[in-house]
């Protein structure tokens, strides 16, 4: 999957090398290492709906190849193309199932049934995708070590433990259990069409083949189950809504930093006042919030071990960590040029070789008599779309950041078998896992449930503490059903009113419009109620476990923020504050049932807002895809001017370096081009000036950024020694640090280095030695002159690929390629840096970004869409649809989202039929 190769490196790199060495995959002096920059040869005339063998480029995996696979030439643009010598079968098709690539190798199903498209649907995501899928269930489900040994053990622990109900039952049982017949009835389909292909691997029919990684592991695939379709649905759930680890963390730093420093650097206030909703007069009573903070400090510290000893939850790679999220918005037609409604969406995940996403249309209904008749982006392991258009109505998704955990501090019984809670004590409830691991003995452990709360992540003994996790997955039920329900509705209201309460714990802003040119943003979710939620008892920051603060009911979803058809003609959302109870930092005091928790500052929100307001009643695609390509910074804008002044007003002596960078930042107009003429970060620089002093501002800013956020508030988060919890602080503080410094509890006091307490520091003693420390780093790793500083140099986007990346060998990466955009811009490529943090570091590639990009027109004949895929549509290194899509959207250059019959026929470059056996 994504950063999860990145994040488990340690872990499976023994695993694999070991393998890798036994197999002779790959030698000890593989030159891959060293391989960054270079691509796959894209010119293998291979180009079959299914995975065919290599050509021979690929180092020998040690795995026989299949009997009876070919590559299969395509007669690609006549009316009867097929594929010579594939015969695809799958079991209880009612008839038989048309299949096209277009030209993009987007796949398109023309079926009698639903059941026979999702059932072919699944035999392609396996056909393409299946090492994704793989690692997708065996992630949910506990069983990586089965594959990878030993070395995974304790991520499957973790995951185990934490994907079940509050009283440790399998959490993809109780899943599938509350799905509807129709959404059993595509699941028990899709699993027979995943079963078809794993049939065809297994003989060595129709050129089914493992890519090369997987194909280490071929004895160990199993195969599909409906649970496994949960299982993969859950992965995507639990990346996107489970927030305890920050608040674990969180709780470890208010228990041991000053509180106004604590909730100043690591609190929730954004810095930027841009919200989803119009911003009603709220309550601000900072000596509230730092009274009650010091009450939850004295609670929180005799559990500092406990919580220290959390494990973390791994990073299954769609959105942990760094900057995910994603923007999205819908404007009405009385904001367009044409009269049609505009939608836009675009899901900021982590980057990975294949990509998150794989482009399908669905038709059941014009050569059948099915009801579904969709387009857009699939996510592999599920039937369906989970982001698209039907007939009538298109929808986007971008995450809520609603807080939907909790994290507890329990008190344990004197016999240590149980929690105290309320006026009595609950023994815990134990439940025995056998994890199966390859190379090695089967190993059995029993985990430990609070049945109220959830699994007991870590215990204290000495002390009688223990932390428990409660999250709205633990009652998932029916959210597999929204996937079928927005695929038939035919209006905004009808997916109101229906199909979106089924959705329980998904996390999802969902905007829509239909072709009768509603628009809406429906962030639908099962919210816990907390009544009791106060300064003193913040939800986002470890809780009682004695019954003081357990979730009473749900919040029902009329009294969510949401909107219809708005006033002001357009709604976007960028994961930022919805309704302004966030601006103090504090959601609890200003009578909302629902809070959201750690989200993202405003200034993607902010910067698409100006872009909407800036083309009142002019709007068209064109200026939705440009909005989703912007680039300037207005973190940037917050920030500069302070460093300008200081610097100006302060006349401070500056070396000939420090200098150049005020003098770059200063012609910088706050936009991020790469500043070359290609997207190779070796390539020409371009010659364009203005470009020039536009890249070279963006490297000075965003080289400085670390500089001023390390210079400020190091000696802080040292001196309360919490940097190995959190090594870096949020760019937020530093923002209301230069522009409005009166909104944080300890004001302008971060100017002072309290690990120099014999010195006066200011403003700008600070900054300058950040502008002296920027500007030695870029001329000695970027280059001496101004005009050396390309953004592109420095800022890439590598493509990870599946578990060979895990083990350092870089072969089948795609990339690094330049990229132009930074931190918090619209089109969202932050330095990893700005994830990891850590003294001085310094790493400019971002791993994170928009996974797609969509843009729809939604007129009266309805949506017509367009689409971007960082990636292709099938993992096979050689195949010409295994990155071409990447070229595009590294260009912002979007691709047809092809829906009608007649547009499908025409752009068809192979097809074939797909037939009961």
């Amino acid at each position: 999957m994504i950063r999860t190769q990145s994040r488990l490196r340690g872990l499976l790199a023994p695993a694999l090398t070991s393998i890798l060495a036994l197999t002779g995959a790959v030698g000890c002096d593989d030159p891959a290492a060293t391989d960054a920059g270079t691509t796959p040869d894209t010119g293998v005339a291979v180009d079959t709906g299914v995975e065919t063998p290599d050509s021979g480029e690929a180092p020998d995996s040690g795995v026989e190849p299949d009997a009876g696979t070919m590559d299969a030439e395509v007669d690609a643009g006549t009316e009867d193309a097929g594929t010579p010598g594939v015969d695809i079968r799958v079991p209880d098709l009612t008839g038989p199932v048309e299949v096209r690539f277009d030209e993009d190798g987007v796949l398109h199903l023309r079926c009698q049934t639903d059941a026979d498209c999702f059932a072919v649907e699944g035999y392609f995501h396996a056909a393409h995708r299946f090492g994704q899928m793989d690692f997708r269930r065996r992630a949910a489900r506990g069983r990586l070590a089965e594959l990878y040994g030993a070395a995974t053990l304790g991520t499957d622990r973790t995951l185990r433990s934490f994907i079940a109900t509050k009283d440790g039952a399998r959490l993809e049982e109780q899943l599938l259990a509350g799905s509807d017949a129709d959404t059993r009835a595509a699941i028990q389909a899709y699993t027979r069409g995943v079963n078809a292909w794993i049939a065809d691997l297994r003989a060595g029919r129709n050129g089914a083949q493992l890519t090369q990684e997987n194909a280490l592991f071929r004895a160990a695939i199993a195969d599909w189950e409906e649970l496994d379709t949960a299982a993969c649905a859950l992965v995507l759930v639990a990346s996107l809504t489970n927030s305890s680890g920050r608040e674990t963390a969180a709780g470890q730093i208010f228990s041991t930093m000053d509180t106004a420093q604590a909730f100043d650097i690591f609190g929730l206030k954004p810095a930027s006042p841009s919200t989803i909703l119009p911003r009603p007069l709220l309550i601000h009573d900072d000596a509230r919030i730092q009274a009650g903070l010091e009450r939850v400090q004295a609670r929180l510290q005799y559990a500092r071990s406990a919580l220290a000893n959390v494990p973390k939850m791994p990073d299954l790679g769609i959105g942990a960590g760094g900057d995910y999220g994603s923007n999205n918005w819908v404007v009405a037609p009385s904001q367009t040029a044409g009269g049609a409604a505009l939608l836009a969406n675009d899901p900021h995940l982590g980057f990975s070789n294949p990509s998150v996403w794989y482009l399908v249309s669905i038709d059941s209904k014009t050569a059948g008599t099915g009801t579904i008749h969709v387009a857009g982006s699939s996510f592999a392991g599920l039937p369906g779309i989970l982001i698209g258009q039907n007939e009538d109505l298109a929808w986007g998704m971008t995450t809520t950041f609603f807080d939907m955990s909790d994290v507890y501090i329990e008190t344990l019984t004197p016999d240590g078998n149980g929690v105290f809670f309320e006026k009595g004590t609950v023994p815990f409830t134990t439940r025995d896992f056998t994890f199966h691991v390859a190379g090695g003995a089967d190993v059995t452990e029993t985990f430990l449930y609070v049945p109220h709360h959830g699994p007991v992540v870590s215990i204290d003994r000495a002390n009688s503490t223990a932390v428990t996790i409660r999250w709205t997955g633990q009652d998932a039920d029916t959210d597999l059903d929204f996937i079928i329900g927005l695929a038939r509705a035919q209006t905004v209201e009808e997916a109101r009113t229906g199909t979106l309460r089924h959705v329980t714990t998904i996390g999802q802003n969902f905007v829509l419009a239909d072709k009768g040119g509603n628009i809406a943003w429906l962030p639908y979710n099962r919210m816990p109620g907390r009544p009791w939620a106060s300064s003193e008892l913040p939800p986002w920051l470890p809780l009682p476990g004695d019954g003081s603060a357990e979730w009473t009911g749900t919040v029902a979803y009329d009294d969510l923020p949401q909107t219809v058809n708005p006033v002001e003609g357009w709604v976007a959302t960028a994961n930022n504050d919805m309704s302004g109870a966030m601006q103090d930092g504090d959601p609890t005091n200003d009578g909302n049932l629902w809070f959201q928790g750690f989200m993202h500052p405003g200034y993607r929100h902010e910067r698409i807002l100006e872009i909407l307001e800036a083309s009142p009643g002019a709007h068209t695609t064109d200026t939705m895809v440009a909005g989703q390509a912007d680039v300037h910074s207005l973190l940037g804008e917050r920030i500069v001017p302070r460093v300008l002044q200081e610097m100006d007003d302060k006349g401070v002596n500056l070396s000939a370096d420090g200098h150049l960078l005020v003098e770059a930042l200063r012609a910088w107009q706050f936009t991020c081009p790469t500043g070359l003429v290609d997207r190779d970060p070796a390539s020409a620089k371009s010659a364009d000036a203005t470009e020039a002093a536009e890249s070279a501002g963006c490297t000075a800013f965003h080289v400085l950024l670390p500089e001023l956020l390390e210079r400020t508030f190091d000696d802080e988060i040292q001196a309360a020694g919490v940097a190995a919890i959190q090594p870096h602080a949020r760019v937020d503080v530093l923002v209301q640090l230069m522009a409005a410094p009166w909104n944080l509890l300890a004001g302008e006091g971060y100017w002072e280095d309290v690990s120099t307490p014999n010195d006066n520091e200011d403003a700008a003693t600070i900054i300058a030695a950040a502008v002296e420390g920027a500007a030695s780093w870029i001329t000695t790793n970027v280059g001496p002159r101004v005009d050396d500083w390309r953004w592109g140099r420095i800022h890439t986007i590598t493509l990870a690929a599946d578990v060979f990346d895990a083990a350092g060998i870089t072969r089948y990466n795609n990339g690094p390629w330049a990229n132009d955009g930074g931190n918090y811009t619209v089109d969202v490529a932050s330095p990893v840096l700005m994830e990891s943090g850590g003294a001085h570091a310094r790493d400019f590639k971002h791993p994170s970004g928009p996974s797609m990009r969509f843009v729809c027109e939604v007129g009266a004949s309805g949506p017509r869409c367009t689409t971007q895929l960082p990636g292709g549509q099938r993992n096979r290194p050689g195949e010409p649809h295994y990155e071409d899509l990447f070229l595009k959207w590294l260009r912002n250059e979007p691709i047809p989202l092809r829906f009608l019959p007649a547009e499908i026929d025409a752009a068809a470059q192979e097809m074939l039929t797909v037939q009961a056996p």
